[in-house]
């Protein structure tokens, strides 16, 4: 009778290192951590939604109205810390760039030829640093707490950023600044509601995507990021034409005479064409966003080997 109850507990012993013992090893080489740290590299594409270019037609909502041909290069890299496959944290620097052309909407008998004779066009360089939180849903509807090696999981994504942009215009072969020409009469006193635009900003982001763990130490994501902003301005364009004559009066004479031939493009295409202040030039109602979809190529560098 003693020896069958050593021989119960010896056997619930056993069981019960054997189930820590999943809990703890990675696989047959790696044992696993609660905490991990990572770092990783990415690569991928952005593009932006803002008052100019679009499809054809009237402006349409949302992701309807991007045009995927002015999808520019970006990339990054992270640092970043994962807890029990429940959520993760991370560092985020990423540099990209975007762009919009009226020129794009060919002209037609349709909405779109408003926005192809006004002719505007912008690019500019995106320099940003987030802090951005990793949701896995079904890890956490499930109270997996995911040891071993992951599957494809999917994830939801929320963070903040901190962004820098310079919208530019070409003229005559050269590509010019255009907040510091005002061209919607930013600080001008005659337009009290035009406050002049900072060049570095906050965003939010939302986004989702699908990870994968290649080994223990190498993992890959897929994932689609939008940034919210708070201006209009991405593409320095955003609500009507000003009185031209008011940027002799803020601007010394050089810039006065390209901030005039930046602000309303329309003689170009038509030089018989004229504007009258007011004239609708954006559309304030909407805030521009930015978006990227990436590949990301990740390193956890706190397992250990068994």
């Amino acid at each position: 009778m003693e020896n069958r109850s050593l021989l119960i507990i010896w056997m619930v012993v056993l069981i019960s290192q054997n189930a820590s013992g999943q809990d703890y090893y990675y696989d047959n080489q790696y044992y696993d951590q609660p905490l991990l740290f990572q770092t990783g590299i990415f690569l991928g594409g952005m593009n932006c939604l803002t008052d100019l270019g679009g499809q054809k037609g009237a402006g349409k909502n949302f992701v309807k109205d991007v045009n995927w041909m002015n999808t520019k290069p970006m990339m990054g890299f992270y640092l970043g810390m994962m807890y029990r496959y429940f959520f993760s944290g991370k560092l985020i620097f990423s540099l990209g760039k975007v762009s919009a052309y009226d020129s794009v909407l060919s002209k037609t008998q349709t909405e779109s030829d408003l926005r192809f004779q006004r002719n505007l066009s912008f690019k500019s360089s995106i320099h940003e640093i987030a802090i951005v939180t990793q949701w896995y849903p079904w890890n956490i509807l499930t109270g997996n707490t995911g040891r071993g090696r992951q599957t494809l999981a999917p994830y939801l994504l929320l963070g903040v950023g901190l962004f820098h942009f310079s919208p530019q215009a070409k003229l005559d072969k050269n590509w010019i600044k255009l907040q510091e020409l005002h061209t919607e009469g930013q600080g001008f006193r005659e337009y009290p509601d035009r406050i002049e635009y900072k060049l570095t900003q906050t965003n939010k982001q939302l986004g989702l995507g699908f990870r994968y763990e290649i080994s223990a130490l190498f993992d890959i994501s897929a994932e689609i990021n939008w940034r919210i902003l708070k201006t209009d301005y991405l593409d320095d364009v955003s609500a009507f034409y000003v009185d031209p004559n008011l940027f002799d009066k803020y601007l010394n004479p050089d810039e006065a005479a390209i901030a005039k031939r930046l602000a309303d493009r329309q003689q170009e295409k038509n030089p018989m064409h004229v504007t009258r202040e007011g004239d609708k030039r954006g559309s304030p109602d909407k805030n521009d966003s930015y978006f990227t979809f990436s590949v990301n190529f990740g390193y956890t560098f706190n397992r250990t080997k068994r």
